[in-house]
């Protein structure tokens, strides 16, 4: 597992030309956040909000939205290695990094809310989905 590592690090040091759009994971393109985002997290939730799903449905919606976190993750990661080698906009670059931690935190109180409803501890998952629509600008 190591080898793949110093290879992927070796990889990225010397390809210059690598850039965050190159790098999927998932359903998420790690060179474009919002909109990426914004399609993924819309394909599992949309379907469930308007209706009332059962608890199966909320629960493989946790699930996918708790891979979903984890591949923000891997994009935030990815994105500061790219970054990392690559001259330019610091500033710019430490926010477009930053951005992809804020999804990921996101993504997992989504996931969260979903299973506190789903326990009847808190209130419903469409009101935080509907403020996560606000602050990333989509209708549902």
């Amino acid at each position: 597992m190591r080898f793949g590592w110093l290879i992927f690090l070796g990889l990225t040091i010397v390809s210059p030309s690598w850039s965050a759009e190159d790098i999927k994971k998932g359903d998420l393109n790690c060179g474009d956040p919002l909109n990426s985002s914004r399609v993924a997290v819309k394909k599992i939730l949309d379907p469930l909000y308007q209706g009332q799903p059962e608890e199966a449905q909320l629960r493989d919606a946790n699930t996918k939205l708790d891979k979903l976190s984890k591949d923000a993750a891997y994009c935030r990661l990815q994105t500061h290695l790219v970054f990392s080698t690559q001259e330019g906009d610091d500033a710019a670059m430490r926010q477009f990094v930053a951005e992809w931690g804020a999804l990921n935190q996101w993504l997992g109180r989504l996931a969260g809310a979903i299973e506190r409803d789903i326990s009847g501890a808190g209130p419903s998952w469409r009101e935080e989905y509907d403020f996560f629509a606000e602050i990333y600008e989509f209708e549902i």
